[in-house]
């Protein structure tokens, strides 16, 4: 197995993290996809009076990433 690369921040080893990008225009719905020592994390953030059930995405998100064959 192959050690990942990791980063650190004032002398402290990053463990994992996330990014929320900025909504475009008039966008409802946000999706950001990172992945960091072997790690895949999905943040949504969703505009309530359009997607009143944002567990939904990450529902569907788990599905088909366990349906990978890695």
């Amino acid at each position: 197995s192959t050690a990942l690369a990791t980063m650190s921040v004032c002398n402290r080893d990053v463990r994992s993290f996330i990014c929320l990008s900025p909504s475009v225009g008039t966008a409802s719905i946000n999706f950001c996809v990172t992945s960091y020592a072997d790690e895949i994390r999905l943040a949504v953030i969703a505009d309530s009076n359009i997607v009143p059930d944002p567990q939904f995405f990450t529902e569907c998100f788990l599905h088909q990433v366990s349906s990978l064959s890695i």
